[in-house]
């Protein structure tokens, strides 16, 4: 499985991950230690989200350094 670049990617990735340890295709330390760097991913996309809401308010841009959206949802 290629890393996820996007959250709909990640959401995909913890699906399959999931998915994997019911069907006790995926070990548990394996999908301990995904389970563990998603929510690190996670923390990051919300923070950079605050940032953003914080720059909003002050009439500052922020450049995002992961995609929150799919890349064909992108208008």
């Amino acid at each position: 499985m290629k890393a996820p670049k996007t959250m709909p990617e990640l959401r995909e990735a913890l699906a399959y991950i999931m998915a994997g340890a019911i069907n006790g295709d995926v070990k548990q330390e394996e999908g301990r230690m995904a389970l563990n760097a998603a929510t690190r991913i996670i923390e990051s996309v919300q923070a950079e989200t605050r940032a953003r809401a914080l720059a909003f308010a002050t009439n500052q841009t922020i450049e995002p350094t992961m995609k929150l959206t799919d890349r064909k949802s992108v208008v």
